[in-house]
């Protein structure tokens, strides 16, 4: 793999981080997500990639065991960032989804990303930004067919 592919995803991920760090500046302390540690707001993205989803699936995605997973995940509840609910077609099955006012701020975030990210794209040529989006759609198309980064 090109040294190139790695070192794109490491400025985007690094600018994905300053509007993340926009966001709670402009918001204060008034975010809860800000009072989260690094690990816990991990975690709740992984439930936010995955929602709704069960215990089992927030381990597949974090790789943490039974245990570890129950613990991270009650600490969200009680922060009031993640709620646990029974299925309606399992009554012993746990359901986990974001609570709606955190999702909003998530959403919030990732529009903050999107327009500062197109901003910088409007420097580049349009038949660059094409083939930028092109090879984007052949990397995500070939990941999911083989269930890679899910």
């Amino acid at each position: 793999m090109s040294d190139h592919f790695f070192e794109l995803f490491r400025r985007v991920d690094h600018f994905r981080r300053s509007c993340v760090n926009s966001y709670w500046e402009r918001c204060g302390g008034d975010d809860p997500i800000a009072r989260l540690t690094p690990r816990q707001r991990i975690h709740l993205f992984a439930v936010m990639l995955c929602e709704p989803c069960s215990l089992q699936e927030f381990m597949s995605h974090t790789g943490l065991s039974a245990p570890a997973a129950s613990a991270a995940i009650e600490k969200l509840v009680r922060c009031g960032m993640v709620i646990r609910s029974q299925s309606e077609t399992d009554r012993r099955s746990v359901v986990l989804t974001m609570e709606p006012g955190i999702r909003r701020a998530v959403q919030e975030i990732d529009q903050l990303f999107r327009a500062r990210f197109l901003e910088q794209l409007r420097e580049c040529s349009p038949g660059n930004v094409a083939e930028f989006d092109r090879i984007a759609g052949l990397l995500l198309n070939e990941f999911d067919q083989k269930g890679i980064l899910q």
